[in-house]
């Protein structure tokens, strides 16, 4: 099937008949898509980006390629896995950090955030959702976020 092009690989034992790179994220359970690839899907960010995949696997990280393309891999602490949901991305339903768990991961990771950005998220943040995910942070990580908001 694959020599015929009805199916592609996605990755080491991963295959797929859609054409779509986000499913990369499946290869590197458990794994969610996050920060700019997440800030994509939930209309916050314009810019196209590659598909960011944390995961709490230990694996190779940085850029690799899935279908012939690019994908960033990114290694998160198992007990800073949690804030993600499957949303539905045309056909299939992927794991996508919400806007909380993103926004905490952006500052995490030391990712910039634009103005216009920021005032889109704090707009659309959950607050009380926010400080629930807090609690797992240091003090320091918890004191940062919170002056941003």
């Amino acid at each position: 099937m694959l020599k015929k092009g009805k199916i592609k690989k996605l990755g080491k034992g991963y295959y797929t008949i859609h054409n779509e790179i986000s499913l990369s994220v499946f290869c590197f359970k458990p794994a969610y898509l996050g920060l700019q690839s997440a800030l994509s899907y939930h209309g916050l960010w314009e810019q196209e980006t590659i598909p960011v995949i944390l995961t709490i696997k230990k694996v190779r990280l940085g850029v690799r390629k899935s279908l012939e393309q690019n994908i960033f891999v990114r290694h998160i602490d198992k007990k800073f896995f949690f804030g993600f949901n499957y949303f539905k991305d045309g056909l299939v339903y992927l794991p996508y950090s919400d806007i909380e768990k993103t926004f905490i991961d952006m500052v995490i990771f030391r990712q910039n955030i634009s103005d216009e950005v920021l005032q889109e998220i704090k707009m659309r943040i959950d607050k009380k959702k926010l400080n629930k995910y807090l609690k797992a942070y240091s003090i320091k990580t918890r004191k940062k976020i919170s002056s941003l908001i």
